[in-house]
């Protein structure tokens, strides 16, 4: 380094010495004997440094101008006498000559040779003024970051048990002496043109001799390193220090590691660390490494853009499955930039990353410790905690995380809490069902875990413990198909797609919206398929429930009347038509026998069809669920069912509990219901109808088969004296003609047998028994509802003479009442209902037993009552 001064004289600094042993010396012309002058320091602040840590000896006259100390060893010091201000010294005769000297800081280019030193410069500052003890033990401990002049300094407290008191800056050194100050922070890359015109033309042409350049050069750059201390008050001062010498020298630019690794690979070197890694230490490392250097360097993550590799780690992860930890996944985080979702980042701000990395769930399942279960909690947090959760939500939508997740539940593999976590991803992913397409996709795989017609899933009991137990002979008898676990999940997929249909998590109050795009994207044959005879209850308790909340919207109800909605869950099933996959759907569309391709075609007219007749083909196969009952009269009386018992009862008490909130012993009168679905209350008779039917000689007292008729027939009584407004329904032709049929038997002869029967009038009931007595046409499905193979007579369980006795009820209160114009009497509805194919004899048993039941009433009432008091109404039975 240079600087240049004016107004110092001619002397050189620096001498070669005499004899050549590598050591450069003080001009001795200079330089006195410090003896006895000041005390010597051990640790002074190193103003100006030699190239080679030599001691220097010094010897002369005891004279001591303003100097420069000189930290060299711990042995001594040595002084440097001030240049005089006129050239010859201060006793010259000769006038003042403006003058350049050359102040060196280092070795002078004429001086140098070749060294293995290696040495750094830090700040150097020129002072004018003996340091005392206490002001070079503050500069001390400054250190040599300290970038300043030393004008304010906040000296610390050495007096630990002195009260704190607010530091204030001190001034070491006078600022007139301070001649000079340079640091590496202030320079700037000039030319000697510039420095001519920014200064002056002397100090440009000092520069200039110096690096041996034209005084007008304006191409070669110089550095110039500006004296920090020209601004303070005293005399003039240098424009501060050129660097010499340094073209050609390979100097230390101190920059971040994750800067200079761009110059070594960048991003990609980091990623053959990862690939070389071969134990749990090296990995976690390399990964360490990749995030630091792309979080702290904008262009190595710009290069991992470029060169996909997210997509690279996401691979080599991969490969390494078996020595991922947590530690790693939370890595992976970071370098995401999720790590912290609830306070440092509110949206995914690396979508790239995320996508590829951590939405590639075959790296992370199977991994050990149920590393993927880790990260399925943290898709929750993003989409909970975060400030910016719906934006999240977009985000994952927009990553196809549905399918995906779908897909990772065809894992068998995964346990229960996994499970449990993927749904709860998807609850929050279809919330208000924005994409049809993610609805579409979510009924298809629903539909895909249904069983075929082979196998019955009635058989599996589901435990507390969510394992599964199958009765002994069920897995050969079905193959092994049986299967708690999915059915678990479908449930559970059913129980968050029922969430979903509500506006809060406490089921008060419907979202149509979602309603109306569940029955658009899906259809209600999509959802009667979870209601077949052969799959477990508590699917089939679901289901219902999901079309109990959908029947609430008046119009869906309609709709579903008629038949109008069905078949969306069909959509883009191409590849099952097209032969493209072996199983889709849950059904088997493999290559037939020879290896050729069978076309199929789906037809959409069958798909539209009444919803309420399949319900009375479906629901009294499972007249064994007490749920279905609780539901259904909720549907019938138009009531919302946020929630099902834990343990049900079902009892009348239960059930008016359930529907009105109040038990059915209290005797309060209920108000008025301003709507019921009638349908539902069919379907109630054709359950009860189903129960009539089956055998129960051999259950015991109390079972479900004996009891639940009772309960149900109860409650209809109760509903007729309690709540008026049903009495339009009461009187209805449809529902005396279900009513009726609730106690004639399945008959599976053939329509036109009971035409040709009917026509043929038997003349005797014997003749009549006859005719019906060798019929074999029953198969092995309809004979579950029939007593014996061949059945002429009424049911005869235990509840049909409740049924008769409400059906009395019905019969004398109509009598008693003024008949509106041309409304036909209920006994003589009665009498002419039977279902169909119920034979003639069957009718007539059914006529007697409704007669016997008015007669004997009547009989009772004139005994009990008196002639006079005959036609006073009776209103309790």
């Amino acid at each position: 380094m240079t600087m240049s001064m004016e107004g110092f004289g001619p002397d050189s600094v620096f001498t070669t010495p005499a004899e050549d042993n590598g050591q450069y010396r003080i001009s001795r012309s200079l330089v006195r004997s410090a003896e006895g002058s000041t005390v010597p320091l051990t640790r002074v602040k190193c103003l100006v440094s030699m190239t080679t840590p030599h001691d220097i000896r010094l010897h002369g006259s005891a004279e001591t101008p303003a100097f420069v100390e000189f930290d060299m060893s711990l042995e001594g010091f040595g002084l440097l006498h001030y240049i005089h201000s006129t050239p010859g010294g201060s006793g010259s005769t000769n006038p003042p000559v403006v003058s350049t000297v050359y102040g060196y800081i280092g070795t002078p280019p004429a001086q140098r040779q070749l060294s293995s030193l290696v040495w750094r410069l830090g700040p150097s500052i020129f002072l004018e003024e003996v340091l005392p003890a206490t002001s070079a033990a503050a500069i001390y401990e400054l250190g040599p970051n300290y970038v300043g002049s030393f004008q304010a300094v906040y000296l610390p407290c050495k007096d630990s048990r002195a009260e704190p008191s607010p530091a204030t800056p001190v001034a070491l050194v006078p600022e007139e002496k301070v001649s000079f100050s340079l640091s590496a922070h202030s320079v700037s890359a000039l030319t000697v043109a510039k420095i001519r015109k920014a200064y002056n033309k002397l100090d440009s042409k000092a520069v200039a001799k110096q690096l041996a350049v034209s005084s007008h050069e304006n191409a070669t750059p110089v550095k110039l390193i500006h004296n920090a201390a020209g601004h303070l008050n005293g005399p003039a001062r240098t424009i501060g220090a050129a660097v010499v010498g340094y073209l050609g020298v390979r100097a230390f630019v101190p920059k971040p590691v994750a800067t200079t690794l761009q110059y070594v690979g960048g991003a990609a070197a980091i990623l053959g660390l990862v690939a070389m890694a071969s134990d749990v230490e090296g990995l976690y490392a390399a990964v360490k490494a990749l995030v630091c250097v792309v979080k702290s360097n904008p262009l190595a993550s710009k290069e991992m853009e470029r060169i996909k590799g997210y997509q690279l780690l996401a691979m080599l992860l991969k490969k390494k499955r078996s020595l991922l930890n947590s530690h790693i996944l939370h890595l992976t985080f970071s370098l995401v930039g999720t790590v912290d979702s609830g306070h440092e980042t509110s949206i995914i701000p690396n979508s790239m990353a995320f996508q590829d990395l951590l939405c590639d769930f075959e790296v992370w399942l199977h991994a050990p410790y149920e590393l993927h279960l880790s990260l399925f909690e943290h898709f929750i947090e993003l989409l909970t905690e975060s400030s910016e959760a719906a934006k999240n939500c977009r985000l994952l939508r927009e990553f196809q995380l549905v399918p995906k997740l779908l897909l990772t539940l065809r894992d068998t593999s995964l346990s229960q809490p996994t499970v449990a976590a993927i749904s709860n991803v998807l609850s929050l992913l279809l919330q208000g069902f924005p994409n049809p397409y993610d609805l579409l996709r979510f009924g298809q795989f629903l539909s895909s875990t249904l069983p075929t017609f082979a196998v019955c899933e009635k058989f599996v009991v589901m435990e507390i413990n969510n394992e599964e137990k199958i009765d002994a002979g069920n897995d050969d008898d079905f193959g092994g198909l049986l299967s708690a676990s999915l059915i678990l999940l479908r449930n559970r997929l059913l129980d968050n797609l029922l969430r979903l249909l509500f506006i809060t998590k406490e089921k008060c109050t419907v979202n149509a919206q979602a309603c109306e795009e569940l029955v658009k994207t899906l259809g209600f044959d999509w959802l009667l398929m979870f209601m077949e005879e052969h799959l477990h209850s508590s699917t089939v308790t679901v289901a219902l429930w999901i079309l109990v909340v959908l029947l609430s919207n008046q119009s869906i109800l309609n709709r579903f009347k008629e038949g109008l909605s069905g078949g969306g869950w069909l959509d883009h099933t191409d590849a099952v038509l097209t032969n493209k996959i072996g199983t889709v759907l849950g059904f088997n569309v493999g290559r037939s026998a020879g290896g050729r391709s069978t076309l199929r075609e789906i037809n959409r007219d069958a798909c539209h069809f009444p919803g309420f007749p399949v319900l009375q083909t479906l629901l009294p196969k499972h007249t064994n669920v007490p749920e279905l009952y609780f539901l259904l009269m909720a549907l019938f009386l138009q009531q919302p069912v946020n929630m099902l018992p834990d343990s049900l009862q079902f009892d009348l008490d239960s059930l008016w509990t359930f529907i009105f909130g109040i038990p059915a012993s209290s005797g309060t009168v209920v108000g008025s219901i301003h709507s019921v679905c009638t349908e539902a209350a069919f379907l109630l008779l054709a359950m009860l109808r189903s129960m009539l039917n089956l055998p129960w000689q051999s259950e015991e007292e109390g079972s479900w088969l004996r009891e639940y008729p009772v309960t149900l027939m109860q409650f209809f009584r109760y509903l007729y004296h309690n709540v008026p407004d049903l009495s339009p329904m009461w009187h209805s032709p449809e529902f005396l003609c279900a009513l009726a049929a609730a106690v004639f038997p399945f008959n599976i002869r053939p329509y036109s047998e009971m035409v040709s029967d009917l026509d043929d009038e038997a003349g005797s009931p014997t003749e009549e028994f006859k005719a019906f007595a060798g019929d074999s046409g029953m198969n092995r499905s309809q004979s579950e509802y029939c007593n014996v193979g061949s059945k002429t007579s009424l049911t005869n369980h235990p509840a049909k003479k409740y049924v008769f006795d409400f059906m009395r009820v019905l019969i004398m209160d109509n009598l008693c009442t003024t008949p509106a114009s041309k409304q036909t009497p209920i006994v003589d509805l009665l009498l002419e209902a039977s279902p169909e194919r119920s034979t003639r004899t069957q009718q007539k048993e059914f006529q007697s037993n409704i007669l016997d039941g008015v007669m004997e009433h009547l009989l009772a009432a004139d005994v009990l009552l008196g002639q006079d008091d005959f036609h006073r109404q009776p209103r309790s039975v």
